[in-house]
């Protein structure tokens, strides 16, 4: 009889929440639900219709309590699915609350959905670093891990978070272990994706570093290879075997007239004939600049470390930040360039406002060369056009292809933006809201 009497007192007060909802009398809405959540405080429609109000309040903090609150009795009665959904709900209000985190990753594992799990176990690892919480940052990618021990990302998300806490040295025997696992299995991929940040600190030797130069070139990459064949280099300047592998990068990139004068080191070194100073200075000047010739624009590789840049080209946009961050403030003279990368690290990860606030501080550096001035407009372009803005798009990628005609994948953005002009609104008052000036 108690139940049913509180099962008419609950619905007495969510047909009156009703009515005060149509009216949009939020507030008195409120105060019928606390009344009755005040006698019954482990109702769970009382409770679900209250997050609804707070959160039609703009009281988004509160809506998120009582939807945990919610679920934590639907979890206590073992009702898994409806916890889930009730967090759900919670997760579209606030997706970076740790504690609503962690239960949905709990949840999601007693379904047996693992890989919902390691999403939410990766988006709380960010929530962790947000808050400046390393070491729970560090135990919640352990975690992640053990559900993925092959996991090349977890693993290099896992390292930044040792270095984080201070554990250098813990961080690259960790990265070295996982290299030399997936070196014994045979996974030369994820090995590649491994050693190459491992080689930041821990300086392979020549054997390893020509390893990683013919893994390159395997996979069409003769910039990267070029890095580790000019360290060796510098060690033996008629190594045979660096100079064989330096012969093959210039040619894969069409460098004829670079892959001549290696040739020539080559020969000398074979009938070991003395290398005068001249020659030496060529070789040093071909491994360390841009031909002329070179029609490709090397924008990655003009910017340190390379740990930053092969992080950004397996889209693990949070670890290239941290990286390019560092180079920026061990060096600060490479503002634009890595300020760019900041940027599309940033656009990387959804985040196209900042990216947009970043490229626009960039473009109006004094003293800029034309070609990154052109390539920061580019990018600034691509930025308005992940952010729906694709008049501004137009005006940038414009912009670009003025002041660098020529430069790559400016001519194609243009003329897909192009596609979309009809439909903007031309005038001073359009240009005035969306162009940003061009610096003097």
């Amino acid at each position: 009889m108690a139940g049913n009497r509180v099962g008419d007192q609950r619905e007495k007060v969510l047909t009156r929440v009703a009515v005060f909802l149509n009216r949009d009398d939020l507030k008195r809405a409120g105060v019928a639900l606390e009344e009755f959540l005040a006698e019954h405080p482990d109702d769970e429609r009382a409770l679900l219709k209250l997050a609804e109000v707070r959160k039609r309040q703009g009281r988004f903090g509160e809506a998120v309590e009582v939807f945990l609150k919610a679920a934590g009795l639907h979890a206590k009665g073992r009702f898994v699915l409806r916890a889930i959904a009730v967090l759900k709900q919670a997760y579209a209000i606030d997706p970076t609350n740790p504690g609503l985190l962690e239960r949905l990753a709990e949840g999601s594992l007693q379904l047996g959905q693992q890989h919902q799990a390691l999403r939410y176990l990766g988006e709380l690892a960010d929530a962790w670093e947000r808050t400046g919480d390393h070491e729970r940052r560090r135990l919640t990618l352990k975690s992640a891990l053990a559900l993925a021990p092959d996991s090349v990302e977890l693993t290099l998300r896992l390292v930044a978070a040792l270095r984080s806490l201070g554990k250098d040295a813990e961080a690259t025997d960790y990265l070295a272990q996982a290299a030399q696992r997936f070196a014994e299995a045979n996974d030369s991929d994820k090995w590649l994706a491994l050693a190459e940040p491992l080689a930041q600190h821990r300086p392979p030797d020549r054997a390893r570093r020509l390893e990683l130069a013919r893994a390159h070139l395997g996979r069409a990459r003769p910039k990267y290879a070029l890095r580790h064949l000019q360290a060796c280099l510098a060690l033996d300047r008629t190594d045979a075997e660096v100079l064989e592998l330096v012969v093959q990068a210039f040619a894969a990139l069409g460098l004829e007239t670079k892959a001549a004068a290696a040739r020539r080191e080559l020969e000398a070194s074979r009938v070991a004939v003395e290398v005068e100073a001249e020659e030496e200075e060529e070789l040093v000047e071909l491994l360390s600049s841009p031909a002329e010739d070179e029609e490709e624009l090397i924008e990655l590789e003009e910017v340190e470390p390379f740990a930053g840049i092969a992080f950004f080209e397996m889209d693990l946009f949070t670890q290239a930040e941290e990286e390019f961050q560092a180079a920026l403030d061990a060096d600060p003279e490479r503002k634009p360039a890595v300020l760019t990368m900041i940027a599309r690290c940033r656009l990387g990860k959804g985040d196209a406002t900042e990216a947009i606030e970043l490229l626009e501080r960039v473009i109006v550096l004094p003293e800029l060369a034309p070609d990154t001035r052109a390539t920061a407009y580019l990018h600034l372009a691509e930025a308005h056009e992940a952010a729906g803005k694709r008049p501004a798009a137009l005006l940038h990628a414009q912009e670009a292809r003025r002041i660098a005609p020529s430069l790559p994948g400016v001519a194609l953005l243009q003329a897909r933006l192009e596609g979309l002009e009809r439909m903007l609104v031309p005038g001073p008052e359009f240009l005035k809201l969306e162009q940003t000036p061009t610096p003097a």
